[in-house]
């Protein structure tokens, strides 16, 4: 916005950003089943200025059920942003938070596992992140 139209008031964010128009599309197929145990969780987490910190994209593939799949969905990108490590500038260092939070989520499924139905529900996951 230029100064003019913007009638004297400061910009929200000074200097020009790249970056910022992400746009996200999903597309789900449910198969022969009757319900769909798929799930998908992507979320953007910012700075404090408001500028985009990295944005995750996991797709977990529901197989037999589908709680394992939302089970996933609704804990594996906390748990990978508990380890101090995930806000290492070190790519290692990210790397084994990322590798930390699949651990825990894994054990923490065999927490409730039990609660479930008994089915032969589980998941594969695919995760990443751009920032």
């Amino acid at each position: 916005m230029s100064p003019r139209l913007n009638a004297g008031k400061t910009p929200a964010h000074l200097g020009v950003r790249y970056g910022e128009h992400l746009r996200i599309s999903v597309a789900a197929n449910q198969g022969g089943r009757k319900y769909m145990e798929d799930r998908v969780h992507i979320e953007t987490i910012r700075k404090e200025d408001g500028s985009i910190k990295f944005t995750f994209f996991g797709i977990f593939d529901g197989h037999g059920g589908h709680e394992a799949s939302e089970y996933v969905r609704r804990n594996l990108l906390n748990n990978i942003m508990q380890s101090d490590l995930f806000d290492s500038d070190d790519d290692d260092d990210v790397l084994e938070a990322i590798r930390l939070g699949f651990l825990t989520t894994h054990h923490g499924i065999w927490k409730v596992v039990s609660e479930w139905p008994r089915t032969a529900s589980g998941y594969t996951s695919t995760g990443g992140n751009y920032s």
